[in-house]
């Protein structure tokens, strides 16, 4: 892994209209969710409207930043007045340029490494949510093997048999319902093992 590889997201906020938050974080955007919508002076939750896996995430996000200058709602905030589909086409022609999309050696790296995070193989911690990262990055460029473990990492992370309380097992559901999606489109890619 490089220094800056990691993932630029947009997110939304219901107390925020016709406004999108535009960063980057080196860890998985669902952790980085997490931490802004805790923050005592967000009335509501952020929700993750799209996020994409760069291998210079500052790269990126500075390149996205740049794209709207005159649309940024504050010079020392990360805050646009862009539409969810604007910043989307933005992030994904960052990403086509950088990647290459569909390049078949670009999704086998990620299986390879979202493998190692997920089974925690040649020397690498066990990690389920990076690994689901990982997959559901190859996955989004069209590869059945990674839907389907995108699939299998989504279903280990909502089966955690710790879960107690309502915000847990809400969790845990929605990892569940994450792992189903990944599977019906392993098996509309023709993986048959997401069958089973």
């Amino acid at each position: 892994m490089t220094n800056n590889e990691g993932y630029v997201y947009v997110l939304t906020n219901p107390s925020l209209p016709s406004q999108v938050k535009v960063g980057r974080t080196e860890r998985d955007p669902h952790t980085r969710l997490r931490e802004l919508s805790a923050a005592t002076g967000v009335p509501t939750p952020f929700e993750l409207a799209y996020s994409a896996h760069f291998l210079d995430c500052h790269a990126a996000e500075a390149s996205a930043h740049a794209e709207w200058k005159d649309k940024r709602v504050n010079d020392g905030r990360e805050f646009f007045r862009v539409t969810v589909s604007e910043a989307l086409r933005v992030l994904r022609n960052l990403s086509a340029i950088e990647r290459q999309t569909n390049d078949p050696q670009v999704i086998e790296d990620l299986l390879i490494r979202g493998r190692q995070y997920l089974f925690g193989a040649q020397g690498v911690l066990r990690n389920p949510e990076r690994a689901l990262s990982l997959f559901e990055e190859a996955a989004a460029m069209g590869s059945a093997g990674a839907a389907y473990f995108a699939g299998r990492a989504a279903y280990k992370l909502g089966d955690d048999g710790t879960r107690q309380g309502k915000a847990q097992q809400a969790k845990a559901k929605a990892f569940m319902e994450r792992a189903l999606g990944h599977f019906q489109t392993a098996i509309g890619l023709g993986h048959a093992n997401a069958c089973a």
